[in-house]
């Protein structure tokens, strides 16, 4: 009820109620009630509803879209129940959504059972305008819509499972009461502890989650089958080609053989550092060894890298040393040299370029493909309405269900082949034969170095460290290999070889470490720090290149 308190006046210009009568006979109630206040600002919201006719009432909470609600709180009185809420002052309009449970309404009748609700009850200060009932029922309540004794007359609308009917007001005058009934057949399974018949796929919303897992599903077959193709042209017989892994450098492989292509700035860092045409400069950021930074020092102009890459990264550094991270960020988002690196393989017949009426021929299938799902969901929306609408017998042909079953996953897994399409209309580019026997070309060789790695650790640990070093413009392009993790598992045996910084760590990686602290790298019995401070900088958001190794009625107001 609204406080009498100064100048306070508040209006309802819509109230929307939502009755759901559960299997036992339990009413789910959601009140959506939009407050205006035209005069006054107020600080909380409430709602009595009479205890007459009612065995218990459970507030489930309240919510607003526009105002956030602090506290929401039930209180048992004499006669009544009150629902509370609390919120921050305000003037401005807002919507409050009330969900509560009531329990023991459901009348007995003759035969039969009866919904009677107070759905605005005689004690509202004020006018209650636009006024929406919906009462729901479960469908096995009755056979007809000729069974179901509505009053006032209500509109109905019959679904698979549920009876829904829809009452209106325009206004309810204070004083006036807006009570809506509903009767229907004696129900013998309306008991205690009884169970609502489950919904139909449509009702629930799953249809949407369908769609997607479908098209989820219809991208990874589709990409599924173009990988067995894939497999299979370079499944034939022979070695893969030779010639890229000796003429192309690491970065351009990055292009065609790694999931991503700015793998390649690292792969040409490291490939500038080992010729002498840039150094890594570490401190210490703070106390702890691991602490570290690195920064970027340039020994040549751009005009000295061989490709684009390489260029690029001289071209970051030539006003003086910068930060690793901010380096391959600002390098990262220069596309060019992918677009260099690109011409160059196709030139080499390790890729292609997609010809316009190849891509029109893949949108044009991506068209048809979204249009036949389109078109299914629309129809078998426009056919479930149409089946609902029909006599009960109908529905034992499961007609209904089927269609609400199968049309969101055809539609969905249509929808995921017309994306793959379209993905590839505008991929422009495609790996040649040749191309998928050099990736694999690439893939051996990593493999190679990955083994001898692991093959010398254990009784050269020195030397397989230096090789670790060596080996880093082409560790640095492995989509399959968590490069921090290996370095860890390379460097991590000099601990027990007692093997200082200045027998591993190549010329172009320099400590400064500063005078205090001592800059003789003997006395750094361990380079782990060293190597995954360099790392984390290099791969600061792939955590180093890839995977680790191995009742009725009432009345409201608000103050």
């Amino acid at each position: 009820m609204m406080e009498a308190a100064g100048a306070k006046r508040f209006t309802i210009p819509n109230y929307d109620v939502d009755l759901r009568v559960a299997a036992d006979g339990a009413y789910r109630i959601t009140e959506t009630i939009r407050y205006a206040y035209p005069e006054g600002s107020f600080t909380y919201g409430e709602r009595t509803i009479p205890k007459a006719g009612i065995a218990d009432l459970r507030l489930e909470g309240v919510t607003s879209p526009d105002a956030a609600v602090r506290e929401a709180a039930l209180a048992d009185r004499s006669d009544e129940w009150r629902i509370r809420w609390d919120f921050p002052q305000r003037q401005a309009a807002a919507t409050y959504r009330l969900h509560y449970t009531v329990e023991g309404a459901l009348r007995a009748t003759e035969g039969g059972h009866r919904v009677d609700w107070d759905a605005v009850g005689p004690d509202w200060p004020v006018p209650v305008r636009d006024v929406d009932v919906r009462v729901q029922l479960p469908r096995r309540f009755a056979e007809r819509a000729a069974a179901l004794a509505a009053s006032p007359a209500a509109a109905v609308d019959s679904g698979t499972k549920a009876w829904q009917l829809r009452f209106h007001r325009d206004q309810v005058p204070p004083g006036e009461r807006f009570q809506v009934q509903v009767g229907f057949p004696a129900v013998a399974a309306l008991q205690e502890g009884a169970t609502e018949p489950p919904q139909t796929p449509w009702e629930r919303g799953d249809p949407v989650l369908r769609f997607l897992l479908a098209g989820l599903g219809g991208w990874g077959a589709t990409s599924w089958v173009a990988h067995r193709r894939r497999r299979a042209r370079r499944s034939t017989p022979g070695e893969a080609p030779s010639e890229p892994l000796e003429q192309l450098a690491p970065e351009t492989l990055a292009v065609l053989a790694g999931r991503d292509w700015r793998q390649g700035y690292v792969a040409a860092l490291f490939r500038l550092a080992e010729g002498g045409q840039l150094q890594l400069r570490q401190h210490r950021a703070g106390r702890l060894w691991k602490s570290r930074e690195t920064a970027v020092v340039a020994c040549a102009a751009p005009e000295a890298a061989d490709n684009a890459f390489g260029a690029r990264i001289l071209a970051e550094c030539q006003q003086g040393p910068v930060k690793l991270e901010k380096l391959l960020e600002r390098a990262s988002e220069d596309r060019q040299p992918r677009a260099a690196a690109r011409q160059v393989l196709t030139a080499q017949g390790l890729l292609q370029r997609l010809s316009e009426p190849e891509r029109g021929r893949l949108r044009r299938r991506a068209t048809v493909l979204g249009g036949l799902a389109a078109a299914l969901m629309g129809g078998a929306a426009a056919l479930q309405a149409v089946w609902s609408a029909l006599p009960a017998g109908w529905e034992a042909a499961g007609l209904a269900w089927g269609v609400g079953w199968a049309a969101p996953l055809i539609s969905g897994f249509a929808a995921g082949v017309a994306l793959v399409l379209i993905v590839r209309a505008y991929r422009r580019y495609e790996t040649t034969e040749r191309g998928l026997q050099a990736v694999q070309g690439v893939r051996r060789h990593l493999r190679t170095i990955h083994q001898a790695l692991l093959n010398r650790q254990g009784q050269a640990p020195g030397e397989a460290a230096q090789a670790f070093f060596q080996h880093l413009p082409w560790l640095a392009i492995d989509p399959d290999r968590n490069l921090r993790a290996w370095s860890h598992k390379v460097l991590r045996p000099m601990r027990s070889a007692q093997l200082g910084g200045a027998a591993v760590l190549p010329a172009w990686l320099l400590l400064e470490e500063g005078a205090a602290e001592g800059a003789d790298l003997a006395r750094v019995a361990d380079v782990e720090p060293v190597a995954d401070a360099l790392f984390q900088a290099a791969f600061p958001h792939t955590a180093g290149g890839g995977p680790a190794p191995g009742a009725p009625g009432g009345a409201g107001g608000g103050g």
